[in-house]
Parts: C-alpha cells; structure tokens; sequence
C-alpha cells in the first residue's frame, strides 16, 4: 500500500515520533509542500500559525479555532536566502527541546519546526509562549515575526482574492522620461 504525503504528515502529527516524513530533495518534494519554518502557538480560544515554505510563500493564520484570518504572501528566492542564512546563524545545541513553561487554559503552548540541511530530520521544539527561552530560540521567534510580516494578502474563506491584469504587448508601454 503506497501511503501519500499528506497522510504520512497526519499520522506524524497525531503520532509524533512514530512516522518520518521523507527528507528534503525527495522526488516527491515539490517546493510549494515544502515547509522550511513553522511556528503554531494556541491555546484554548485560539491560534496562530507562520509557515514559510521552500518556494517562498509566508502563510499566517490567527483567530479562533475555526474561525482563523489567513493571509498569504510571497517572498523571492533571495529574500528566503537571507531567512535561511539568519537561522543558520543560531546555534540550538544548548535549547532544550521541550521547554516548561507556566501552563493554564489562556497559555498558549507553541511548537516550532526548522529545516536544516545540516540535520537529517527537522528541528523541533516545544514551548510556552510565555516561558523563558534560550537565545537561539528567542532569536529564531525574532526572524519568524519578520516572516510573518511578509503576509498580507488576506484570503476570504477558501477563495484567493486576485485581479487580473490587462496583457501589455512589447514595445506598449512608454518610457518615462
């Protein structure tokens, strides 16, 4: 039986640790599947979620559960670069992989997973959004905001607001002088 990818990642998220998912540059990574950072923090009332994935769109949802606004937006393969630079920079070897933290129904609990070519499968970490963190940690929550902030194009329910531009033909447009 051939599992797909979508229900290896659902069985890895309901049985962390009992399923691996495939490493990068796997035949079937396609760079718009491909998460590179993700950082999920909820609690209760509600959640927030950054991804960034390897073709460079920034997904953000937030809100209620179920309720969450999604906003999108894209960053060129230069700009990605520079993210992946800055959490190369960072050193985890001494952040604990599941950190205590104070607990409670409006404590959010967050969980933060990094690709990294340097290890075969991705980095990890578990945490409370209000806990004390390591300065690797603390850095890395600093650039995912950065991402985040690249995420502004709101999406309505499942549909993508777009708008299309009228064909310009060469030789069209006018030189500003």
């Amino acid at each position: 039986m051939t599992r797909t990818r979508p229900a290896l990642a659902l069985l890895a998220a309901l049985l962390p640790g009992a399923v691996e998912l495939p490493a990068a540059g796997s035949p079937e990574d396609d760079p718009r599947t491909v998460v590179l950072v993700r950082l999920e923090c909820a609690n209760e009332l509600g959640r927030r979620e950054v991804t960034l994935f390897l073709n460079g769109t920034v997904r953000v949802r937030e809100g209620l559960v179920g309720q969450e606004q999604l906003l999108l937006g894209e960053y060129g393969p230069d700009e990605v670069a520079a993210f992946r630079r800055r959490f190369d920079e960072l050193d985890f070897s001494e952040t604990d992989r599941v950190e205590s933290a104070p607990v409670g129904e409006w404590v959010e609990r967050c969980s933060f997973e990094l690709r990294d070519e340097r290890h075969e499968n991705p980095l990890h970490f578990e945490f409370g959004r209000y806990g004390s963190h390591s300065l690797a940690l603390a850095s890395a929550l600093r650039v995912v905001e950065d991402i985040a902030s690249g995420a502004s194009v709101e999406v309505q329910g499942a549909r993508l607001e777009h708008r299309v531009l009228p064909a310009v033909e060469v030789g069209e447009v006018d030189e500003v002088a």
